[in-house]
């Protein structure tokens, strides 16, 4: 088995301890990123996709999305929308 394969199971087995041990998502992201030296990003993943599949879900979008719709909205109404954003492009005759 590749190191990569071996450490792989190794966050596997430590998720799920942390999970089957009570402890909420943000404790075992936490403590999984602090263990294991992970980036923000490669943590969060990871552990999403564990405590989903623990739990059996199958939840389309993952946690913290980089659903950036709400941002948009965001934008717009503070002025850095487009024409259509504020009802729509009217020509003037």
């Amino acid at each position: 088995m590749s190191k990569m394969g071996a450490l792989n199971l190794d966050i596997e087995d430590w998720v799920y301890s942390m999970i089957s041990s009570g402890k909420s998502f943000d404790a075992t992201l936490e403590s999984t990123q602090a263990h294991f030296r992970l980036s923000d990003g490669d943590a969060d993943r990871i552990v999403w996709d564990l405590w989903q599949a623990y739990n059996g879900s199958n939840e389309s979008e993952p946690y913290e999305s980089f659903d950036l719709s709400d941002d948009a909205d965001a934008l717009a109404s503070a002025g850095y929308g487009t024409d259509e954003d504020y009802g729509g492009d009217f020509e003037r005759i």
